[in-house]
């Protein structure tokens, strides 16, 4: 048993459906693009038309002024917020597909509720201590892939987890 490793906890089929979601976003964002892009284009022929008549000019510069302002906003949103995640998830599932990765036998002593951020993504902290008693020189700290669901655990279970780094990529109930 002690050769053994545990199960990983990502697949292949986690980067594929990763890969969609990110293919899915990205296009949102090119028919976004092209939308803009014309409503641009629209507003710069429409000024040029107009660039002799200063009064009619200014409603077509407000209007490309507007266009662009909210372009610019809508893409930094929707980058930060709706891709940038898919994009930090996808580095991850690479760099534990091919990393160096060690095993960490003890018991578990604390399996946070709350979700903390490292690296774009989100984890649960998990303290486990891996000595023969309540020395909090032995206790661990692991994360745990808040993506994917809790495992059955309770505090005082002896677990062997693979990791990468500090997070959790494969888990081994004793």
């Amino acid at each position: 048993m002690q050769n053994q490793l545990p199960a990983r906890l990502h697949g292949d089929a986690d980067a594929q459906r990763n890969n969609r979601a990110i293919r899915r976003r990205l296009a949102i964002l090119a028919i976004t693009t092209g939308l803009m892009v014309a409503l641009v284009t629209a507003s710069l022929i429409w000024r040029d038309n107009t660039h002799v008549d200063n009064v009619r000019e200014t409603p077509s510069q407000v209007f490309t002024i507007a266009v662009s302002a909210l372009w610019g906003g809508f893409a930094i949103f929707f980058w930060d917020l709706k891709v940038a995640p898919y994009l930090h998830y996808r580095k991850f599932l690479r760099d534990i597909r091919t990393g160096l990765h060690r095993t960490v036998e003890g018991r578990l002593t604390r399996f946070d509720t709350q979700t903390t951020f490292r690296n774009g993504l989100g984890f649960y902290a998990v303290m486990v201590n891996i000595g023969r008693g309540d020395d909090p020189e032995d206790d661990r700290l692991l994360y745990w892939d808040a993506s994917l669901p809790k495992p059955a655990l309770h505090e005082g279970d002896r677990v062997l987890f693979l990791v990468h780094g500090n997070e959790i990529i494969g888990l081994q109930k004793q």
